[in-house]
């Protein structure tokens, strides 16, 4: 596909996708880019704990898991519906986990333009990551409980 069926396809299905809440089709627009398709084969890393990158993947179709250095199993299985790397997109740091294709799965992934002259756009989805974040923290705490 191309970028721009990517873009098209990425404006289609935003309302699945909790990091676009309150954002239009402009906003979006304004801020996103290298909107892409991926395809990654079962057992195949999409990325690896330590790297630096700043892309963002919602997961189209597929399942990826979950690794730590310390974790000999996933620590979470993600799903459609799911957004990974939210975390080193918005602050530029090292990767906290490696993120690896439990069956063939697609992704959307894409980037933010923090340069964007769109500053309304840039808060929202900023506002929508603290939503994710704070969702994530809230897992990650009730499974530490399971423990």
């Amino acid at each position: 596909m191309t970028n721009k069926s990517a873009f098209d396809t990425l404006l289609r299905i935003k309302k699945s996708y909790k990091i676009f809440n309150r954002m239009d089709n402009d906003d979006i627009r304004s801020i996103c880019t290298d909107v892409k398709f991926r395809k990654y084969k079962a057992n195949e890393i999409i990325f690896e704990e330590g790297t630096v990158d700043n892309n963002i993947h919602c997961i189209i179709e597929g399942k990826v898991s979950v690794y730590t250095a310390i974790s000999f199993s996933p620590i979470r299985t993600l799903s459609n519906g799911d957004v990974f790397g939210e975390i080193s997109a918005a602050t530029g740091k090292k990767r906290i986990a490696t993120l690896v294709a439990t069956s063939d799965s697609v992704l959307l992934q894409f980037r933010f333009m923090d340069k964007s002259l769109n500053l309304e756009a840039l808060n929202k989805v900023y506002v929508n990551l603290i939503d994710l974040l704070s969702d994530k923290l809230e897992y990650a705490n009730h499974s530490t409980l399971q423990i």
